[in-house]
């Protein structure tokens, strides 16, 4: 039987990996929707430049909910908010749309810039 998840934070940014590292505002704008080029709003998927694992908007768009990963320490339990990856339509800063960064939330959180993408598995 197959079934869907959200991505632990390890395997989100396992898959972003095959990105270049963004360096400037010309290479974002192909790989992205963000502050700079969205107009506020956000965009099909698909409509950017793929990545090398064949996945779109693994930056900009939304920022996309993960769940922790299994035996990991990326855990933050002070809190209980949850990571978001990616950088959505509202940010700017390159720095957001690093692979690395996380943006911790609490799980109620809502937004349009706020998305999630599943992970098949088999059970």
């Amino acid at each position: 039987m197959e079934g869907g998840k959200l991505p632990g934070i390890e395997e989100w940014t396992y898959a972003a990996r095959n990105y270049s590292a963004i360096n400037d505002h010309m290479q974002l704008q192909q790989i992205a929707w963000y502050g700079k080029n969205s107009d506020g709003i956000t965009h099909r998927v698909g409509t950017k430049i793929m990545s090398k694992n064949q996945l779109y908007d693994m930056s900009g768009n939304v920022w996309e909910w993960c769940d922790y990963d299994s035996n990991s320490s990326n855990r933050n339990t002070k809190s209980n908010k949850k990571p978001v990856k990616g950088g959505g339509i509202d940010s700017n800063d390159l720095e957001t749309f690093s692979i690395d960064n996380n943006l911790w939330l609490y799980p109620t959180a809502t937004g349009y810039a706020i998305g999630f993408r599943v992970v098949k598995y088999n059970k």
